[in-house]
């Protein structure tokens, strides 16, 4: 089966180059923050706000491909980016809201 699919992603939200390269200041980039009780979308300069002692603090160097799909999940749309092609043939993905944050429920397998 063959299948076309076509997206468009606005130039400003691909992070196609480092942030000094986009205008943005090294710390100003945006972050994620997960915790048991919520995730936190905040700017890199915030981090000190968020850690703890005990903490573990994850530094993800790889990239993202410019690739998202638009799809839905239980019946409500959902725009699938893709990150990283595993050894099975299956992705790692980010799944988004459309226009919105990233869906909190990490470890989903999506078909």
């Amino acid at each position: 089966m063959s299948m076309n699919v076509r997206f468009d992603l606005p130039p400003d939200l691909s992070a196609s180059a480092p942030p000094e390269a986009r205008g943005l200041a090294r710390d100003g980039v945006r972050l994620l923050v997960a915790s048991p009780e919520s995730v936190h979308h905040t700017v890199f300069s915030a981090l000190g706000e968020h850690l703890r002692p005990g903490d573990l603090l994850v530094v993800n160097t790889s990239g993202t491909l410019p690739a998202a799909v638009d799809a839905r999940r239980d019946g409500r749309p959902v725009v699938v980016h893709f990150s990283t092609p595993l050894d099975d043939g299956s992705w790692v993905v980010e799944l988004r809201a459309p226009g919105g944050p990233l869906l909190d429920d990490p470890g989903t397998v999506v078909e």
